[in-house]
């Protein structure tokens, strides 16, 4: 089982689920370094398939070849970094929302209590929303 995760909560349950199991083999990954690889992939693949016309880092080819509504002013560097902060915005919204879910679930507790936890679940919802531009991917999975 590979996670993609900056969030230590999220990590910190996964190393607890497959210590239980003890079955699973688990790998846990930087949002970083999963991006970092994921470019030199496909910059391998273009490569294959002749698709690539630019010489240079990785990212500097990815960003020409594919991304042309990117200004001159953002290096790879900096668009990789955003990336970054953005997925790990992302994962801890996401870390707190499951949170949030299990809470509300759970039995017992004041009325009072399960409706501050349903604001929170919806401001929760709405930030992942804007985050996205719309509904997350990361949703979907």
């Amino acid at each position: 089982v590979v996670v993609v995760t900056a969030d230590r909560e999220l990590m910190r349950r996964c190393h607890r689920s497959a210590a239980r199991s003890g079955r699973a083999r688990l790998e846990l990954v930087p949002p970083g370094n999963f991006i970092e690889d994921l470019e030199r992939v496909v910059y391998d693949r273009m490569k294959e398939d002749g698709t690539l016309s630019t010489t240079g880092s990785t990212s500097e080819a990815l960003v020409t070849e594919h991304d042309a509504d990117v200004s001159d002013s953002d290096s790879p560097n900096e668009l990789t970094a955003e990336i970054e902060q953005k997925m790990e915005r992302e994962i801890q919204l996401w870390g707190q929302l499951v949170d949030t879910e299990i809470q509300l679930k759970r039995r017992g507790g004041s009325q009072k209590k399960k409706q501050k936890l349903s604001k929170q679940l919806f401001a929760l919802r709405e930030k992942l929303a804007a985050l996205n531009e719309g509904p997350s991917t990361l949703g979907k999975v």
